[in-house]
């Protein structure tokens, strides 16, 4: 399911957005965000973007939660977020 550049991009832009417009029209306050934020940066996203990797079989199963672990991804950049492997990987 995440092989695809634009589900994947959906999955990661949609939270951001909900946050968003809840903090816009003033239903959450700061209180909520902040955490809501942080759980996004340092869980979701590296969990989401360690499953693309499996799926497109760039790292087995049990090394995706090495993607938290700050930085540990950045070699995967390009596959992430352009969708083309560079040469050597």
């Amino acid at each position: 399911m995440l092989k695809s550049l634009f589900v994947f991009y959906l999955f990661l832009i949609i939270p951001v957005g909900i946050l968003a417009f809840l903090v816009k029209v003033a239903h959450i306050s700061s209180n909520v965000f902040v955490p809501a934020l942080f759980f996004f940066c340092f869980l979701y996203q590296p969990l989401l973007s360690g499953m693309r990797l499996v799926s497109l079989g760039m790292i087995p199963r049990s090394r995706l939660f090495y993607n938290l672990i700050p930085m540990w991804n950045s070699r995967y950049f390009t596959v992430l977020f352009f969708g083309w492997k560079p040469p050597g990987l």
